[in-house]
């Protein structure tokens, strides 16, 4: 256990025999009495008890000591006081449970950025001997993540009475473990490249003798060394020390002398980064009993040291921040690597260089990274300190807002997964091919939306099946998808009617319609190489089957060349496109995006989310206004080609501000996982598959709900063998917008009904579900403004949704 041993009036915290004063010759003072002023701290800091261990923080504003006054958690705690404006000091508190515990803690010694703290922790469970060295991070404002520094530093032996160097890679303290010169010396250690404490060393002779060395302190300056020795020649049991260290070695001590050193016991010396104020425990008379801090002001030797601090701190909120703050010199080397303290935002640290030119670099992590620069103008030998807060702007926050896939719900491999679920679908989709060209008005020219080919070339390799696009980009290919399968049925003949609607004076003009149809068949003829004897051209007044003159969609439409194909051959020439591929479906359909600007909105230009997969750039939403909220919705396909992912690269997603400052703010990067639903994955974790297949009745007669026999054939071809017992059969009604809402949705109706009633004659009740209903014109599958769109919204669209069971 450890003991505190009186001798005399000398009161000593070490586990050895401590020596009484004996008479001897005074020595010189190392400074002039007239420089020096000592006095007692005080009964703010110092109690009846013994209070003694001082350590000061580099900037001298915050003290910690030693003491085993009542009150504390155990026999001896550390406690801690600042200083106040007009220099006096605050009363002392109790440093807390998180480094205090029920056995007695030491000396302590704190690292020049104030955020760790060496100290001496004895009987503890992890300990190896009495008493150890530990160390512990200033986490806000305890003491946190206390740590032994290990069988390297401590042993089974004493150690204690640390004194960390101001860069933090030199430690020194007492130890009583053999290899020494004396009952107690000093001993160093050093970090190695890879931050570890290095194997001890005992300081050579003339700081270590054959007595005791005791509480080291190491200055500022990295090359001042105080300690408490009782060798022969001191003034009382204990005196102060101080050497030098230079290129040879260690200079030999000097007796700091009166008035600090007294016919009593001097201890534990520190020194703040000024150098010109010396804190040490002293049971000298005049003070509040046994072991006081008291303090001497001094004039301090020149030497070259920069203290520099700072506060860390949100700009808009004046939040104090963790920064990691990084000084770099004008050669390029790091000299200073902290962290400010989260509670205060506080962050110091100190160099022995005679100032220059700093780049300075702040991270943390919900804050936009500061790149700054300081000139600090001082000449060696000087002492200099300087602040420099650096205020960080709130980082822009990106959060995809997404609902859970409803996927999860059919395995519970998949219940816990969150992101984008892309379910590959097997699909068949019936495009009908409409038999009309429509023209402008009188023009004989094809109009710019149809798509054609300007010489016999372009149609090798011509795929009708695999055309992109949906309906109308198929229909705009009408003429060659009509081209090849001429070319294909050798013995089909069309007759090409071209009409006028006879309205307008362009639609008036001579031979227009045969024009028209003209223009047709030569398309046929020197593009897809047709025998003009199979191609009959009439122009005509009306079409033949002409909507109504009185609307003008009506007259729109009757501006047309028709396509008829003989009997025999109207169906393999007519008939619709029947394509067959995997659709990718993604879950949940859409996303959103939770937006924080990090800078005021009426400060914002403009912002965007960028959004790349497997390193490479996706999509680009610009179109997401400058406030701070909950918007862009997004529908995970890319900006190139409108398709969803097909593989599983993560979606990574970042919104950039662009200030009207004119400066760029990044944001998060947030990460939306993807994965593929395939048969496969489906067979794997025994979950139904499923097959959609999507069917369009070719045309009704204008306000007619009959099918007539076009759509009777792709009922009988395609459309009543899919439906099965697991299907689900979905049929919708629509019309144009020719004609009055009600009367539309009667007869949108009627049309589904006719389709429903089809499948169930021929199927019976060999499906899951089915239902029909009727939309008329409001809610048209194809744009009304074009007289192609009005056509094929005159049509039934039947769902076929089916379940596979694997």
């Amino acid at each position: 256990m450890t003991k505190l041993v009186r001798c005399g009036a000398a009161l000593l915290f070490v586990v050895l025999l401590a020596k009484c004063a004996v008479s001897a010759p005074v020595p010189d003072s190392l400074f002039k009495d007239k420089d020096i002023v000592v006095k007692n701290l005080g009964t703010n800091v110092n109690s009846s008890a013994n209070d003694y261990g001082p350590t000061i923080t580099a900037n001298g504003k915050t003290l910690y000591l030693t003491s085993d006054r009542k009150g504390g958690i155990g026999g001896h705690d550390f406690w801690s006081t600042t200083q106040n404006e007009d220099s006096t000091w605050t009363q002392s508190v109790d440093a807390g449970n998180s480094i205090n515990t029920q056995q007695d803690q030491g000396v302590s010694s704190l690292a020049a950025d104030g955020q760790t703290i060496y100290f001496t922790g004895c009987n503890r469970p992890d300990g190896m001997g009495n008493c150890d060295i530990y160390e512990a991070d200033l986490v806000g404002t305890e003491w946190q993540n206390v740590r032994n520094l290990g069988p390297i530093v401590n042993t089974e032996y004493w150690e204690s009475q640390p004194s960390i160097s101001a860069d933090g890679k030199t430690l020194y303290f007492a130890s009583n473990r053999p290899g020494g010169l004396g009952g107690t010396d000093i001993w160093y250690t050093t970090k190695d490249a890879n931050d570890n404490w290095t194997e001890p060393k005992d300081l050579p002779a003339p700081i270590n003798t054959a007595d005791n060395e005791v509480s080291p302190f190491i200055a500022a300056d990295g090359v001042t060394l105080y300690f408490a020795s009782d060798r022969k020649g001191g003034i009382g049991g204990y005196d102060f020390y101080t050497s030098e260290k230079t290129e040879t070695g260690w200079a030999t001590p000097s007796n700091l002398g009166a008035p600090i050193n007294s016919e009593y016991d001097d201890e534990f010396i520190t020194v703040p980064a000024s150098g010109d104020i010396i804190y040490f425990a002293s049971n000298r008379p005049g003070g509040s009993g046994n072991l006081d801090v008291w303090e001497a002001f001094i004039k301090p030797k020149p030497k070259t040291v920069l203290l520099v601090e700072g506060r860390v701190y949100d700009i808009r909120s004046n939040e104090n921040l963790s920064g990691h703050v990084v000084y770099i010199d004008s050669a390029g080397d790091t000299v200073a690597n902290v962290h400010s303290n989260k509670s205060t935002g506080e962050y110091s640290f100190v160099l022995n260089i005679p100032g220059g030119h700093f780049k300075i670099y702040c991270d943390e992590p919900q804050h936009v990274s500061v790149v700054d620069s300081l000139d600090v103008p001082m000449k060696p030998g000087q002492y200099q300190r300087v602040r420099k807060d650096i205020p960080m702007e709130r980082r822009p926050i990106l959060h995809a807002v997404y609902d859970i896939p409803n996927y999860t719900k059919k395995s519970a491999a998949l219940a816990s997964y969150r992101g984008l679920i892309v379910e590959q679908i097997l699909t068949r989709n019936l495009y009908p091919l409409l038999q009309f060209i429509f023209f402008d008005d009188g023009s004989a020219q094809f109009a710019a939306r149809y798509k054609l080919f300007k010489s016999p070339r372009d149609t090798v390799g011509f795929d009708e099946i695999h055309l992109p696009g949906g309906t109308l980009e198929k229909y705009y290919q009408g003429l060659n998808i009509i081209g090849k399968r001429l070319r294909q049925f050798t013995d089909a003949t069309i007759t090409v009617y071209g009409a006028t609607n006879q309205m307008t004076d362009g639609e008036n003009q001579p031979g227009l319609g045969e024009k028209r149809a003209t223009l047709v068949r030569d398309y046929f003829v020197n593009i897809w190489g047709i025998d003009p004897k199979r191609i009959d051209v009439q122009g005509i007044d009306l079409p033949r089957h002409p909507s109504n003159q009185k609307d003008t969609l009506g007259q729109e439409e009757n501006r047309q060349v028709e396509i008829a194909v003989d009997d025999a051959h109207e169906w393999d020439i007519l008939k619709p496109v029947l394509e067959e591929s995997n659709t990718y479906v993604p879950d949940p359909a859409t996303t959103k995006f939770s937006m924080f600007n990090g800078i005021n909105d009426n400060n914002v230009d403009h912002r965007d989310i960028e959004l790349t997969r497997g390193g490479k750039p996706w999509n680009t939403l610009t179109k997401i206004g400058v406030t701070d909220t909950l918007g862009a919705l997004y529908d995970w396909k890319d900006k190139q080609n409108d398709t969803l992912p097909v593989d599983e690269d993560p979606f990574i997603a970042r919104m950039n501000v662009y200030g009207k400052d004119g400066k760029l703010r990044v944001s998060n990067y947030d990460t939306v996982k993807v994965k593929q639903i395939t048969s496969a994955v489906q067979q794997s974790l025994h979950i139904a598959g499923r097959e959609i297949e999507t069917y369009n009745l070719i045309l009704f007669k204008f306000d007619s709900p009959e099918a007539g026999p076009k759509n009777d054939r792709i009922l009988s071809e395609y459309i009543y063998d899919r439906v099965r017992p697991t299907s689900t059969v979905k049929i919708t009604g629509y019309t144009d917008i020719i004609g009055q809402p009600g009367r539309n949705q009667k007869l949108s109706t009627a049309r589904a009904q006719t389709a429903y009633d089809a499948i169930k004659a021929k199927k019976g009740s060999s499906y899951e579900g089915m239902d029909f209903t009727g939309v008329g014109s409001s809610a048209p599958l194809y744009p009304n403004n074009l007289p192609e769109g009005r056509y094929y919204n005159r049509t039934v669209q039947i769902i076929i949704d089916t379940r596979i069971e694997h």
